[in-house]
């Protein structure tokens, strides 16, 4: 929040603006090379659960943190294509997208996927609602086509969003519905004062979780 002050109290013409965006896209490649090299080390393109170690240059986020960063920055670089008008700076935006886009896929969040496609679709509507509409209704009509697209280990990872009755769920969503549980009943227990900030995990019986996975938070 205080570089965010910062920024916003310094950046005050559109020559301030272009040096900002120059200077938090440069790093991108970087990042892409980092998290690709690092990405080269698994055999098989199968899902794994190793996979999620994979954090490119940021060493002390998870994976999910650093999808949610590739997510919200490539809506930034989409809406900056949409408004510049310049072939070169679209190029170079189209490649930095390209390489956020990669990591994004491999970074095997599935909550950033559905943010990423949830924020384009909010993006689509405020631009051009009728090809919004176009683009929704082709992905649902075309959206298991689509999906054979993705790397196999992706195509894995997104079908464990959503899996029949009586299918079994993979350890990482099991785990959050089996905590999700006894969240509901400690709400139960006090609707409206709760059991304090930062305190369920002293409360949870499996093992001081937190209610998003089975991470500790201490």
């Amino acid at each position: 929040m205080f570089v965010f002050f910062v920024v916003l109290n310094s950046v005050r013409d559109r020559r301030g603006i272009v040096w900002m965006i120059t200077a938090t896209s440069l790093p991108l490649p970087y990042i892409f090379h980092v998290f690709r090299s690092q990405l080269s080390w698994f055999m098989s393109w199968h899902y794994a659960e190793e996979m999620r170690l994979i954090n490119g240059t940021f060493m002390n986020l998870g994976s999910n943190e650093i999808s949610a960063f590739y997510a919200a920055y490539t809506l930034v670089l989409a809406a900056l294509f949409y408004y510049i008008k310049s072939l070169r700076a679209r190029a170079v935006l189209a490649a930095l997208m390209g390489f956020n886009l990669y990591c994004l896929l491999y970074s095997q969040s599935r909550g950033s996927w559905l943010a990423f496609l949830g924020g384009l679709a909010i993006m689509g509507w405020c631009f051009n609602k009728k090809a919004a509409v176009a683009a929704g209704v082709a992905v649902m009509i075309f959206s298991s086509a689509l999906l054979t697209v993705l790397p196999v280990s992706v195509q894995e990872r997104f079908s464990t969003i959503f899996v029949e009755e009586g299918e079994e769920r993979d350890r990482s969503a099991e785990s959050r519905f089996v905590i999700w549980e006894v969240a509901f009943k400690k709400y139960k227990d006090s609707p409206v004062f709760g059991i304090g900030l930062h305190s369920f995990h002293h409360v949870n019986p499996y093992e001081g979780k937190d209610t998003h996975n089975t991470s500790s938070r201490c």
